[in-house]
């Protein structure tokens, strides 16, 4: 039986907008002077901002010095069918009502996507996010790749 491995193919910009939209976890890529740093986060997608938060530590150091950022989502059936979707950003930290805002964005989109834990995501995503630091990354550009 001959292999199909090897049959990539471009994604439509529709498709990357909703595969961005149908998940809520990504790998963030952040780089500090020679350093690569990547990072799963979990994320909301609305209009063309990626929103999300994290404590104070090393990622928020190196996005503030070095605001150009990707996210990485994927898709994978197996070896042979997957999905990568990557968009570039600027971090941008959010403050106030923004911040709110962002806070309100990223609950919606994970309950709706975990609807049948709501309460005790309510409860956690509360307590987890009460020191966080919430940001957003405008998508400046993207791209998809695909193998079936």
């Amino acid at each position: 039986m001959k292999s199909e491995h090897g049959q990539l193919q471009n994604i439509a910009s529709a498709e990357q907008m909703n595969m961005l939209r149908r998940k809520n976890f990504a790998h963030l890529g952040c780089a500090a002077g020679r350093e690569v740093y990547v990072v799963p986060i979990t994320y909301a997608l609305e209009g063309d901002y990626i929103y999300s938060h994290s404590r104070q530590g090393h990622k928020i150091e190196v996005m503030r010095k070095h605001p150009d950022v990707c996210i990485q989502v994927e898709e994978i059936t197996d070896l042979f069918h997957w999905k990568s979707v990557i968009a570039w950003g600027r971090y941008e930290e959010l403050e106030g009502d923004q911040a709110a805002q962002a806070s309100r964005i990223l609950l919606q989109s994970v309950v709706k996507n975990f609807a049948e834990k709501v309460s005790q995501l309510e409860l956690d995503f509360a307590a987890i996010t009460v020191k966080s630091i919430f940001f957003r990354l405008r998508i400046e550009r993207m791209t998809g790749r695909q193998e079936n």
